[in-house]
């Protein structure tokens, strides 16, 4: 049984993650991932509202076709290709109320190392480095093309590519830590590295854990190699 400190840890950074994204479109689905006993209640919850009158949705030759558009895109491809995975919704994907397509959730089965340029339609791309644990994928279903990727961040699953930039800020992440959980033997882990206006260089994204099971988010910026505030918390018990 995984431990709640662990899981709450890692929503500390796949929220903080949010703000170098624009939210979602289409779906509201929450990145369930690492909530292995939510999923079928929210499955359950999601798919009422799909099939609500007044809500569009997919028969079952479009979202066959969404999934298999989904899973050939070149960007979906390359991080499928290295976990098995499960599509758990698909469902239509709309703007302003307008139906533009599909829209599939998929779950991997372990996280997966990417790097590249992710994003959701009518918004500026962004780039990233992280663990890949689910990815939602918007696909037009008149031109059959992926139009949008967005990955959710992921438990890692072994080690994390690294460099003398990297080692740097974890440093500076683990003193944080060593004075915040009050415990010199931490471990820190990279999850993500993101990309924006306020960050051009990067803003890295640890989880530490201390040898009494005690965790913490902090966000470091990579340019100064100092502590972001704002993306530093320790998660609560």
């Amino acid at each position: 049984m995984r431990k709640p400190i662990l899981i709450g840890a890692i929503i500390v950074v796949a929220t903080i993650a949010t703000v170098f994204a624009t939210a979602r479109s289409g779906l509201s689905v929450p990145f369930v991932a690492d909530y292995p006993d939510k999923i079928d209640t929210t499955i359950e919850k999601i798919g009422q509202n799909d099939t609500a009158s007044t809500a569009p949705t997919l028969t079952d030759e479009e979202k066959s076709r969404v999934l298999e558009i989904a899973k050939n895109d070149p960007r979906v491809k390359a991080i499928l290709d290295h976990s098995s995975w499960q599509a758990l919704l698909i469902g239509p994907w709309t703007d302003e109320g307008v139906q533009k397509g599909g829209v599939v959730l998929i779950r991997l089965d372990k996280a997966v190392w990417a790097e590249g340029e992710f994003g959701v339609p009518g918004a500026k791309a962004y780039r990233a480095s992280l663990w890949v644990g689910n990815l939602h994928v918007n696909v037009d279903l008149q031109k059959n093309v992926v139009v949008g990727v967005e990955p959710g961040i992921g438990k890692p699953s072994g080690p994390t590519p690294t460099n003398e930039i990297i080692d740097n800020a974890k440093a500076v992440a683990k003193s944080r830590a060593v004075a915040e959980l009050n415990n010199t033997n931490v471990e820190a882990k990279l999850l993500a590295v993101y990309y924006n206006s306020e960050f051009p260089k990067g803003a890295a994204m640890f989880v530490i854990t201390s040898e009494q099971g005690d965790e913490m988010a902090t966000g470091v910026d990579l340019s100064q190699n100092q502590i972001i505030e704002k993306y530093t918390v320790r998660a609560v018990k």
